[in-house]
């Protein structure tokens, strides 16, 4: 049987949880249910999920994706980096409107990204 993924969501160098923040304030409780049953997926199948719960980040200096769900109508949208030790680290969430990603979200994920890859890297 194959490995299972890890999804991490972004948190400070000093343990505050600021991603699980985002989440609760932009879900209601029945949206953050829902949204579980996603990450579990996430966890279980990784990139073999379905193509619609994936895209690319245009405009990312560090090659970003965006997992992307829809609960109860509402486009919800997390920043994410795919890293080595089949590691999904998750860094901004959102909830979509028309248009491009905000250039604010891809700014704060690539900060968030080399802040988080800044405290795992082996060297």
């Amino acid at each position: 049987m194959e490995a299972h993924w890890v999804v991490e969501f972004y948190g400070t160098a000093s343990g505050r949880h600021v991603l699980f923040d985002e989440v609760r304030d932009l879900l209601t409780p029945r949206q953050r249910a829902k949204f579980w049953k996603h990450i579990k997926r996430l966890e279980t199948h990784g990139p073999r999920l379905d193509g619609d719960y994936f895209d690319s980040v245009r405009g990312s200096d560090r090659r970003l994706g965006e997992f992307r769900v829809t609960l109860d109508k509402v486009e919800f949208r997390l920043l994410f980096s795919q890293e080595p030790e089949r590691t999904y680290v998750l860094l901004v969430a959102y909830k979509e409107k028309k248009g491009d990603i905000p250039r604010s979200k891809i700014q704060t994920a690539e900060q968030r990204l080399k802040d988080w890859r800044g405290r795992h890297s082996e060297d």
